[in-house]
């Protein structure tokens, strides 16, 4: 069941963040209130569905730790790539949170400054949260 849970949260968590580089795209190109509405929106993605998702990815991980017999290699990729995103994770929603207050600030020059970041360390997010995804489903569990 905590196998089942913890894809569960994986998988919402990847269509958040896939959510979050679409509209990121589409609200990027446009104005200084479009900006000010992206970073609204992705703050309501992170509070509601994305912190909630991989916090629960976390979680069951860890519960898993240690009961159930796993192919080493795999594991070791899963659990690494999983916990590179999860710490990347956590800066960005940081940083999507810090965006915001200076969207509404209107200082526009930090706000850029913490969307690159946002951008950098997001695709970091996606490439170890795919890695341990593919990692995860080469794995054989048994009780």
């Amino acid at each position: 069941m905590l196998l089942i849970l913890h894809a569960l949260f994986a998988s919402i968590w990847l269509g958040c963040v896939l959510t979050e580089v679409g509209f990121e795209r589409v609200l990027a190109r446009g104005t200084e209130r479009d900006w000010l509405n992206m970073a609204r929106i992705h703050h309501r993605v992170d509070a509601l569905i994305e912190i909630p998702a991989y916090v629960a990815v976390l979680i069951t991980g860890v519960l898993m730790w240690g009961t159930t017999a796993i192919n080493a290699t795999a594991a070791h990729v899963m659990i690494g790539a999983g916990s590179i995103a999860i710490a990347t994770n956590v800066v960005c929603s940081a940083l999507v949170f810090r965006r915001l207050s200076f969207a509404q600030a209107e200082r526009w020059e930090d706000f850029h400054r913490a969307d690159a970041w946002l951008h950098r360390l997001g695709a970091v997010v996606l490439i170890g949260l795919l890695m341990a995804l593919i990692a995860g489903f080469s794995l054989r569990f048994s009780n």
